[in-house]
């Protein structure tokens, strides 16, 4: 039985495309050596907003999100972003696949508000 590893190594707009859409990359390793005919893989991708730091101004604007800032400790939780699927070819060893992620409006409500309320910076999934 194959032993699957996945880690994503970065993110990026994707060009030319429809609608705005992020471009994760996502290195997949088979460590024990075996081939790996294909993989239907689906994706949860999350946003960790505990992991960061946030300014008092962004706090502001997370309020309706978290509520105050001495309750973030219990109140601010992971947030869903989307659910994608990806086929990943035959490979054996490594691989990298490309999963897309369109930013359209019925992107899940609080992720957006969440991206709307920061300044800049980078966002943990």
């Amino acid at each position: 039985m194959a032993k699957l590893i996945f880690e994503c190594t970065g993110a990026s707009a994707a060009p030319y495309t429809a609608t705005p859409t992020l471009l994760f990359r996502l290195n997949v390793t088979e460590s024990l050596g075996e081939r790996v005919d294909a993989v239907a893989l689906r994706c949860q991708i999350r946003i960790e907003p505990h992991k960061r730091r946030h300014s008092p101004d962004e706090a502001r604007r997370l309020h309706d999100l978290f509520g105050d800032t001495e309750r973030w400790a219990e109140t601010v939780k992971a947030i869903q972003l989307a659910v994608v699927s990806v086929m990943v070819p035959a490979f054996t060893g490594q691989t990298e696949v490309g999963l897309e992620v369109q930013c359209t409006y019925d992107l899940e409500v609080a992720s957006g508000r969440y991206l709307q309320g920061l300044d800049d910076g980078t966002i943990p999934l």
